[in-house]
Protein backbone atom coordinates (compact mmCIF):
# COMPACT_ATOMS: atom_id res chain seq x y z
CA UNK A 1 0.00 0.00 0.00
CA UNK A 2 1.30 3.53 -0.70
CA UNK A 3 2.57 5.63 2.18
CA UNK A 4 1.52 8.89 0.53
CA UNK A 5 -1.04 10.04 -1.98
CA UNK A 6 0.05 12.58 -4.57
CA UNK A 7 -1.81 14.41 -7.33
CA UNK A 8 -0.59 17.38 -9.41
CA UNK A 9 2.53 17.67 -7.22
CA UNK A 10 0.50 17.94 -3.99
CA UNK A 11 0.51 15.37 -1.18
CA UNK A 12 -2.71 14.30 0.55
CA UNK A 13 -3.16 12.70 3.95
CA UNK A 14 -5.56 10.01 2.77
CA UNK A 15 -6.67 8.39 -0.45
CA UNK A 16 -10.13 9.89 0.07
CA UNK A 17 -8.65 13.40 0.16
CA UNK A 18 -6.68 12.73 -3.01
CA UNK A 19 -9.70 11.34 -4.87
CA UNK A 20 -11.69 14.39 -3.81
CA UNK A 21 -8.95 16.61 -5.25
CA UNK A 22 -8.97 14.72 -8.57
CA UNK A 23 -12.76 14.97 -8.81
CA UNK A 24 -12.75 18.66 -7.98
CA UNK A 25 -9.93 19.48 -10.40
CA UNK A 26 -11.65 17.66 -13.27
CA UNK A 27 -15.13 19.09 -12.73
CA UNK A 28 -14.02 22.68 -12.09
CA UNK A 29 -11.27 22.78 -14.73
CA UNK A 30 -9.01 24.50 -12.19
CA UNK A 31 -11.56 27.19 -11.25
CA UNK A 32 -12.48 28.05 -7.67
CA UNK A 33 -15.19 25.56 -6.76
CA UNK A 34 -17.06 28.29 -4.89
CA UNK A 35 -17.74 29.98 -8.25
CA UNK A 36 -18.64 26.81 -10.19
CA UNK A 37 -22.14 25.35 -10.62
CA UNK A 38 -21.09 21.73 -10.06
CA UNK A 39 -24.59 20.36 -10.56
CA UNK A 40 -24.98 22.05 -13.94
CA UNK A 41 -21.57 20.96 -15.23
CA UNK A 42 -22.33 17.33 -14.41
CA UNK A 43 -25.99 17.41 -15.47
CA UNK A 44 -25.78 15.16 -18.52
CA UNK A 45 -23.27 12.54 -17.33
CA UNK A 46 -23.30 9.80 -14.72
CA UNK A 47 -20.57 9.52 -12.09
CA UNK A 48 -19.08 6.54 -13.95
CA UNK A 49 -19.02 8.46 -17.25
CA UNK A 50 -17.28 11.46 -15.66
CA UNK A 51 -14.72 9.20 -13.97
CA UNK A 52 -14.00 7.32 -17.22
CA UNK A 53 -13.56 10.59 -19.13
CA UNK A 54 -11.19 11.95 -16.47
CA UNK A 55 -9.09 8.77 -16.39
CA UNK A 56 -8.85 8.69 -20.18
CA UNK A 57 -7.99 12.39 -20.62
CA UNK A 58 -5.40 12.48 -17.85
CA UNK A 59 -4.04 8.98 -18.62
CA UNK A 60 -4.37 8.00 -14.96
CA UNK A 61 -4.40 4.31 -15.88
CA UNK A 62 -1.35 4.45 -18.15
CA UNK A 63 2.19 3.78 -16.87
CA UNK A 64 5.15 5.91 -17.95
CA UNK A 65 8.67 4.73 -18.75
CA UNK A 66 9.76 5.36 -15.16
CA UNK A 67 6.65 4.83 -13.04
CA UNK A 68 3.52 2.70 -12.86
CA UNK A 69 0.14 4.21 -13.60
CA UNK A 70 -1.16 6.73 -11.10
CA UNK A 71 -4.13 4.46 -10.32
CA UNK A 72 -1.76 1.62 -9.50
CA UNK A 73 0.60 3.82 -7.47
CA UNK A 74 -2.20 5.20 -5.31
CA UNK A 75 -4.29 2.04 -5.24
CA UNK A 76 -7.69 3.22 -6.51
CA UNK A 77 -10.15 2.14 -9.19
CA UNK A 78 -12.53 3.88 -11.57
CA UNK A 79 -15.33 3.00 -9.14
CA UNK A 80 -13.47 4.77 -6.32
CA UNK A 81 -13.12 7.91 -8.40
CA UNK A 82 -16.78 7.73 -9.46
CA UNK A 83 -17.77 7.53 -5.78
CA UNK A 84 -15.71 10.66 -5.00
CA UNK A 85 -17.35 12.46 -7.92
CA UNK A 86 -20.78 11.44 -6.62
CA UNK A 87 -19.99 12.80 -3.16
CA UNK A 88 -18.84 16.11 -4.67
CA UNK A 89 -22.00 16.37 -6.77
CA UNK A 90 -24.18 15.63 -3.75
CA UNK A 91 -22.58 18.45 -1.78
CA UNK A 92 -23.23 20.96 -4.56
CA UNK A 93 -26.49 19.74 -6.07
CA UNK A 94 -28.84 21.37 -3.61
CA UNK A 95 -30.49 24.73 -4.25
CA UNK A 96 -34.03 26.01 -3.85
CA UNK A 97 -36.67 27.86 -5.81
CA UNK A 98 -40.39 28.66 -5.48
CA UNK A 99 -43.06 27.06 -7.65
CA UNK A 100 -46.83 26.73 -7.90
CA UNK A 101 -48.93 25.20 -10.69
CA UNK A 102 -50.77 28.52 -11.14
CA UNK A 103 -48.10 31.13 -10.36
CA UNK A 104 -45.27 29.16 -11.92
CA UNK A 105 -41.63 29.42 -10.88
CA UNK A 106 -40.25 32.51 -9.15
CA UNK A 107 -37.29 32.82 -11.52
CA UNK A 108 -34.67 32.80 -8.78
CA UNK A 109 -32.22 30.24 -7.39
CA UNK A 110 -32.07 30.43 -3.58
CA UNK A 111 -29.15 29.16 -1.51
CA UNK A 112 -31.34 28.14 1.46
CA UNK A 113 -34.93 27.07 1.97
CA UNK A 114 -35.46 30.07 4.23
CA UNK A 115 -34.49 32.39 1.37
CA UNK A 116 -37.13 30.62 -0.74
CA UNK A 117 -39.75 31.14 1.97
CA UNK A 118 -38.95 34.86 2.15
CA UNK A 119 -39.51 35.01 -1.62
CA UNK A 120 -42.85 33.19 -1.23
CA UNK A 121 -44.02 35.65 1.45
CA UNK A 122 -43.13 38.61 -0.82
CA UNK A 123 -44.99 37.03 -3.74
CA UNK A 124 -48.03 36.31 -1.56
CA UNK A 125 -48.12 39.93 -0.39
CA UNK A 126 -47.93 41.16 -3.99
CA UNK A 127 -50.74 38.84 -5.06
CA UNK A 128 -52.97 40.01 -2.18
CA UNK A 129 -52.57 43.61 -3.40
CA UNK A 130 -53.88 42.45 -6.76
CA UNK A 131 -56.81 40.60 -5.18
CA UNK A 132 -55.31 37.14 -5.64
CA UNK A 133 -53.10 34.68 -3.80
CA UNK A 134 -49.85 32.81 -4.36
CA UNK A 135 -49.79 29.00 -4.59
CA UNK A 136 -45.98 28.80 -4.63
CA UNK A 137 -44.13 26.45 -2.30
CA UNK A 138 -40.43 25.93 -1.70
CA UNK A 139 -38.88 23.25 -3.94
CA UNK A 140 -35.42 21.74 -4.15
CA UNK A 141 -33.52 21.71 -7.46
CA UNK A 142 -31.77 18.43 -8.30
CA UNK A 143 -28.60 18.03 -10.35
CA UNK A 144 -30.56 17.89 -13.63
CA UNK A 145 -32.66 20.99 -12.93
CA UNK A 146 -35.80 19.10 -11.88
CA UNK A 147 -37.89 20.60 -9.04
CA UNK A 148 -38.65 18.40 -6.03
CA UNK A 149 -41.33 19.26 -3.46
CA UNK A 150 -41.27 18.62 0.28
CA UNK A 151 -42.58 15.08 -0.26
CA UNK A 152 -39.67 14.21 -2.54
CA UNK A 153 -41.87 14.14 -5.65
CA UNK A 154 -40.79 15.64 -8.99
CA UNK A 155 -43.14 18.54 -9.78
CA UNK A 156 -41.51 20.19 -12.79
CA UNK A 157 -38.81 19.57 -15.37
CA UNK A 158 -35.94 21.90 -16.35
CA UNK A 159 -36.99 25.31 -17.72
CA UNK A 160 -40.69 24.53 -17.36
CA UNK A 161 -40.78 21.12 -19.06
CA UNK A 162 -43.17 18.50 -17.74
CA UNK A 163 -41.86 15.87 -15.35
CA UNK A 164 -41.95 13.33 -18.15
CA UNK A 165 -39.32 15.35 -20.07
CA UNK A 166 -36.08 13.62 -20.99
CA UNK A 167 -32.91 14.41 -19.12
CA UNK A 168 -30.74 17.18 -20.62
CA UNK A 169 -28.34 14.81 -22.40
CA UNK A 170 -31.21 13.06 -24.14
CA UNK A 171 -32.95 16.33 -24.99
CA UNK A 172 -29.94 17.62 -26.93
CA UNK A 173 -30.80 15.83 -30.17
CA UNK A 174 -28.96 18.39 -32.27
CA UNK A 175 -25.71 17.68 -30.43
CA UNK A 176 -25.47 14.10 -31.65
CA UNK A 177 -22.43 11.88 -30.92
CA UNK A 178 -21.29 12.39 -34.50
CA UNK A 179 -21.02 16.14 -33.99
CA UNK A 180 -19.12 15.66 -30.72
CA UNK A 181 -16.66 13.28 -32.39
CA UNK A 182 -16.04 15.70 -35.26
CA UNK A 183 -15.45 18.59 -32.85
CA UNK A 184 -12.99 16.46 -30.85
CA UNK A 185 -11.16 15.56 -34.06
CA UNK A 186 -10.90 19.23 -35.08
CA UNK A 187 -9.36 20.18 -31.73
CA UNK A 188 -7.00 17.19 -31.78
CA UNK A 189 -5.86 18.21 -35.28
CA UNK A 190 -5.03 21.72 -34.10
CA UNK A 191 -2.97 20.56 -31.10
CA UNK A 192 -2.12 16.87 -31.57
CA UNK A 193 -1.04 14.93 -28.51
CA UNK A 194 -1.90 17.76 -26.06
CA UNK A 195 -4.08 17.02 -23.04
CA UNK A 196 -7.45 18.81 -23.34
CA UNK A 197 -6.75 20.69 -20.08
CA UNK A 198 -3.55 22.21 -21.57
CA UNK A 199 -4.86 23.19 -25.00
CA UNK A 200 -5.35 26.70 -26.30
CA UNK A 201 -8.44 25.45 -28.15
CA UNK A 202 -10.92 23.36 -26.22
CA UNK A 203 -14.53 22.55 -25.44
CA UNK A 204 -15.64 23.72 -21.99
CA UNK A 205 -18.90 23.18 -20.18
CA UNK A 206 -20.80 26.25 -19.01
CA UNK A 207 -23.85 25.17 -17.08
CA UNK A 208 -25.58 22.59 -19.26
CA UNK A 209 -23.96 23.58 -22.56
CA UNK A 210 -20.56 22.83 -24.11
CA UNK A 211 -19.02 25.87 -25.80
CA UNK A 212 -15.92 26.34 -27.93
CA UNK A 213 -13.16 28.23 -26.15
CA UNK A 214 -10.16 29.67 -28.01
CA UNK A 215 -7.37 31.11 -25.89
CA UNK A 216 -5.37 33.90 -27.51
CA UNK A 217 -1.83 32.48 -27.71
CA UNK A 218 -0.55 35.82 -29.08
CA UNK A 219 -1.46 37.65 -25.87
CA UNK A 220 1.48 38.07 -23.51
CA UNK A 221 4.75 36.17 -23.29
CA UNK A 222 3.68 33.49 -20.77
CA UNK A 223 3.04 30.24 -22.73
CA UNK A 224 0.64 28.91 -20.08
CA UNK A 225 -2.89 28.67 -21.61
CA UNK A 226 -4.35 29.81 -18.28
CA UNK A 227 -2.64 33.20 -18.75
CA UNK A 228 -4.48 33.95 -22.00
CA UNK A 229 -7.80 35.75 -22.63
CA UNK A 230 -10.60 33.30 -23.47
CA UNK A 231 -12.79 33.77 -26.56
CA UNK A 232 -15.90 31.63 -26.08
CA UNK A 233 -18.39 30.71 -28.83
CA UNK A 234 -21.80 29.08 -28.60
CA UNK A 235 -24.87 28.64 -30.81
CA UNK A 236 -28.55 29.19 -30.02
CA UNK A 237 -31.69 27.47 -31.24
CA UNK A 238 -32.31 30.15 -33.89
CA UNK A 239 -28.93 29.40 -35.52
CA UNK A 240 -27.13 32.52 -34.24
CA UNK A 241 -23.49 32.16 -33.16
CA UNK A 242 -22.59 34.15 -30.04
CA UNK A 243 -19.22 35.18 -28.60
CA UNK A 244 -17.88 36.68 -25.41
CA UNK A 245 -14.31 37.38 -24.27
CA UNK A 246 -13.32 36.46 -20.72
CA UNK A 247 -10.08 37.41 -18.95
CA UNK A 248 -7.45 34.74 -18.21
CA UNK A 249 -8.49 32.00 -15.79
CA UNK A 250 -6.28 33.51 -13.09
CA UNK A 251 -8.42 36.68 -13.12
CA UNK A 252 -11.85 34.99 -12.98
CA UNK A 253 -14.77 35.58 -15.34
CA UNK A 254 -15.09 39.38 -14.98
CA UNK A 255 -12.95 42.23 -16.28
CA UNK A 256 -11.74 44.69 -13.65
CA UNK A 257 -13.08 47.73 -15.52
CA UNK A 258 -16.21 46.49 -17.32
CA UNK A 259 -17.36 43.51 -15.22
CA UNK A 260 -18.81 40.27 -16.59
CA UNK A 261 -18.94 40.34 -20.42
CA UNK A 262 -22.23 39.84 -22.29
CA UNK A 263 -22.66 37.36 -25.12
CA UNK A 264 -22.77 39.21 -28.46
CA UNK A 265 -23.90 37.84 -31.85
CA UNK A 266 -21.11 37.10 -34.34
CA UNK A 267 -21.58 38.74 -37.73
CA UNK A 268 -18.77 36.96 -39.61
CA UNK A 269 -17.30 33.47 -39.22
CA UNK A 270 -13.94 32.26 -40.47
CA UNK A 271 -11.24 29.73 -39.67
CA UNK A 272 -11.96 27.21 -36.95
CA UNK A 273 -15.10 29.13 -35.95
CA UNK A 274 -16.67 28.62 -39.37
CA UNK A 275 -15.67 24.95 -39.27
CA UNK A 276 -16.87 24.22 -35.75
CA UNK A 277 -19.91 26.51 -35.39
CA UNK A 278 -22.41 24.24 -37.21
CA UNK A 279 -21.44 21.39 -34.85
CA UNK A 280 -21.83 23.26 -31.56
CA UNK A 281 -24.48 22.23 -29.08
CA UNK A 282 -27.38 24.69 -29.39
CA UNK A 283 -28.45 26.52 -26.27
CA UNK A 284 -31.94 27.94 -25.75
CA UNK A 285 -32.22 31.61 -26.72
CA UNK A 286 -33.62 34.01 -24.14
CA UNK A 287 -36.08 36.43 -25.73
CA UNK A 288 -37.52 39.63 -24.22
CA UNK A 289 -40.77 41.12 -25.55
CA UNK A 290 -43.44 43.49 -24.32
CA UNK A 291 -45.77 41.84 -21.83
CA UNK A 292 -49.34 41.54 -23.09
CA UNK A 293 -51.97 41.92 -20.35
CA UNK A 294 -55.77 41.87 -20.38
CA UNK A 295 -58.29 44.27 -18.88
CA UNK A 296 -61.65 43.34 -17.38
CA UNK A 297 -63.23 43.07 -20.85
CA UNK A 298 -60.55 40.71 -22.14
CA UNK A 299 -58.83 43.39 -24.28
CA UNK A 300 -55.05 43.19 -24.49
CA UNK A 301 -52.81 46.12 -23.58
CA UNK A 302 -49.13 46.88 -22.90
CA UNK A 303 -47.61 48.95 -20.11
CA UNK A 304 -45.20 51.35 -21.81
CA UNK A 305 -43.25 53.90 -19.76
CA UNK A 306 -45.70 53.50 -16.91
CA UNK A 307 -48.85 54.00 -19.02
CA UNK A 308 -51.28 51.32 -20.26
CA UNK A 309 -51.58 51.40 -24.06
CA UNK A 310 -53.63 49.45 -26.58
CA UNK A 311 -51.64 46.78 -28.40
CA UNK A 312 -52.19 48.56 -31.70
CA UNK A 313 -50.79 51.84 -30.34
CA UNK A 314 -47.57 50.42 -28.88
CA UNK A 315 -44.56 49.43 -30.96
CA UNK A 316 -43.89 45.69 -30.96
CA UNK A 317 -40.61 44.88 -29.21
CA UNK A 318 -38.68 41.61 -29.27
CA UNK A 319 -35.02 41.41 -28.30
CA UNK A 320 -32.63 38.45 -28.30
CA UNK A 321 -30.90 38.55 -24.92
CA UNK A 322 -28.38 35.76 -25.45
CA UNK A 323 -27.81 32.02 -24.94
CA UNK A 324 -29.11 30.20 -21.89
CA UNK A 325 -26.22 28.12 -20.56
CA UNK A 326 -27.51 27.67 -17.00
CA UNK A 327 -30.48 29.21 -15.20
CA UNK A 328 -32.36 31.32 -17.76
CA UNK A 329 -33.18 34.02 -15.22
CA UNK A 330 -29.44 34.69 -14.73
CA UNK A 331 -28.90 35.80 -18.36
CA UNK A 332 -28.12 39.57 -18.37
CA UNK A 333 -30.90 41.56 -20.00
CA UNK A 334 -30.43 44.39 -22.51
CA UNK A 335 -31.38 47.93 -21.48
CA UNK A 336 -34.99 49.06 -21.82
CA UNK A 337 -35.74 49.89 -25.49
CA UNK A 338 -37.99 52.76 -24.33
CA UNK A 339 -35.61 54.71 -22.08
CA UNK A 340 -32.31 52.80 -21.80
CA UNK A 341 -32.90 51.97 -18.12
CA UNK A 342 -32.08 48.71 -16.36
CA UNK A 343 -34.67 45.91 -16.68
CA UNK A 344 -35.10 43.87 -13.49
CA UNK A 345 -37.11 41.00 -11.94
CA UNK A 346 -40.72 41.99 -11.15
CA UNK A 347 -42.77 38.79 -10.78
CA UNK A 348 -44.50 39.64 -7.48
CA UNK A 349 -48.16 40.01 -8.43
CA UNK A 350 -47.46 39.30 -12.11
CA UNK A 351 -47.00 36.19 -14.25
CA UNK A 352 -43.68 34.28 -14.25
CA UNK A 353 -41.05 35.88 -16.46
CA UNK A 354 -42.21 39.47 -15.81
CA UNK A 355 -39.51 42.12 -15.88
CA UNK A 356 -39.87 45.86 -15.33
CA UNK A 357 -37.76 48.82 -16.41
CA UNK A 358 -36.45 50.55 -13.30
CA UNK A 359 -36.38 53.84 -15.16
CA UNK A 360 -39.74 54.24 -16.95
CA UNK A 361 -41.90 51.33 -15.71
CA UNK A 362 -42.34 49.49 -19.04
CA UNK A 363 -43.22 45.81 -18.56
CA UNK A 364 -41.65 42.93 -20.48
CA UNK A 365 -41.76 39.12 -20.54
CA UNK A 366 -38.59 37.04 -20.77
CA UNK A 367 -38.63 33.30 -21.46
CA UNK A 368 -36.20 30.82 -23.07
CA UNK A 369 -36.90 29.66 -26.62
CA UNK A 370 -35.98 25.97 -26.93
CA UNK A 371 -37.06 25.54 -30.55
CA UNK A 372 -35.77 28.64 -32.35
CA UNK A 373 -39.25 30.03 -32.97
CA UNK A 374 -40.10 33.70 -32.62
Amino acid sequence: MPTNYQFQSLLYRTRTDMLRAIAEAWITGGEDIATVDVAARCADQSNDEIAAECIRAWALDEPTLDEPAHMEQCDYSAEDLAEAIGELRAEHARAFTCYGPVRGQCGQRHATIEDARVCIRADHAGCIEQGGYSDRVACGIDADGYLIDANGDFVRGPDGAGIEADKPAQAQAEHAPGAAAILAAILERLEPGTLPSRRYNRLVRIGTVEVLELRDHNSGSDPDPDSKPRHQFTATTDGTIWCRVLPPVTFGDSWADTGAPRWEPVAYLDGIIAEAAPLLQRAPLLRMRRQAMQDGQGCEFYRVQGEDMDVGDAARVELACGPVTGAWWEVPLPPCPDCGGAVAWAEAGFVPGTRECQGCGSLFTVLPDHEGKA
